[in-house]
């Protein structure tokens, strides 16, 4: 039921699709019941359009992020939207800020170029009315509601309802006066407010909107739960035995067996290491230091 399929790599990043992604081809031929073959055409196309947007949202994310030394292990993506698997969210402010606008950003571009696209190619003043009434017809009319779907990924996503884009840039803004796991509750709080909103909207505007309603205060409160988790475990660690990244001479006995290394290539965390009898931080696949936590 939760199956994602491997559609691809691109820039060393592994691309999945939900299988729940076509009931997306359902909706737009429900949306605009279209009559005959080219708008029948033109709409069901716009399910690989709005699949190849997203994906390039999540990109602008990922790409971002390597910029300040964060990987992605993965890209998944679902009828509401893209998740981007960082290794980690940067912790500074100014970092998350750039890396959360990023994705905005892409779908700005594309609406500015698909909107030069159909104005060049000529507006009818019955276009919205044509619309309404079949679907797309012709290239202008399907540029038109491309032009249209990334300006709606844009606003949507910049919406202050964390763990969305804008929400992230929200938090990001109060950790620049705030410590970050306060700054985390009060956008948890905004975004617990906006999906009363969306619950409201779900049976006036759009059903979708209900499954929008119960995912934003959910994953908010579990990022939430992560950020005190990891706190509590700094609080009650000691640190010791630096390591340079290049090092591997472990501080163990000559007959002991080496350490396991890291889960996955360019892993960023921490792992237990029972010779060490220690808890192991890595970043980016390289030991940095290890810890013993006290009271565990």
């Amino acid at each position: 039921m939760l199956r994602s399929w491997k559609i691809g790599r691109v820039f060393g990043i592994d691309i999945y699709i939900h299988w729940s992604f076509v009931i997306l081809f359902f909706l737009a031929i429900w949306q605009y019941s279209p009559h005959g073959v080219a708008p029948t055409v033109l709409t069901l196309l716009l399910v690989p359009a709005l699949l190849l947007f997203v994906l390039l949202h999540e990109y602008g994310h990922a790409l971002t992020a390597r910029m300040f030394g964060i990987g992605t292990r993965d890209i998944t993506l679902y009828p509401l939207g893209g998740v981007a698997r960082l290794e980690k969210m940067s912790e500074v402010p100014i970092e998350e800020i750039i890396i959360s606008l990023a994705g905005p950003a892409v779908n700005l571009v594309l609406a500015i170029l698909f909107g030069l696209s159909f104005l060049a190619l000529g507006f009818d003043g019955t276009l919205l009315g044509d619309l309404k009434n079949g679907g797309p017809t012709s290239v202008p009319e399907y540029l038109f509601l491309l032009t249209i779907m990334n300006v709606g990924l844009l606003l949507f996503n910049l919406i202050p309802a964390f763990p969305m884009d804008g929400g992230r840039i929200f938090r990001a803004f109060l950790a620049l006066f705030l410590p970050r796991i306060a700054a985390t509750k009060v956008a948890v709080g905004v975004g617990m407010g906006f999906a009363v909103l969306f619950l409201l909207g779900a049976f006036s505007v759009n059903p979708v909107l209900l499954l929008i309603a119960v995912f934003v205060p959910l994953a908010g409160m579990m990022e939430l739960a992560m950020l005190q988790r990891q706190a509590e475990m700094r609080r009650r660690m000691v640190f010791e035995h630096p390591y340079a990244a290049h090092d591997v001479a472990w501080a163990l006995p000559a007959d002991a067996l080496p350490p396991a290394g890291p889960p996955e290539p360019n892993f960023s965390g921490y792992t237990w290491d029972h010779q060490l009898h220690a808890w192991v931080e890595w970043q980016n696949g390289a030991p940095v230091r290890s810890c013993r936590a006290h009271g565990l």
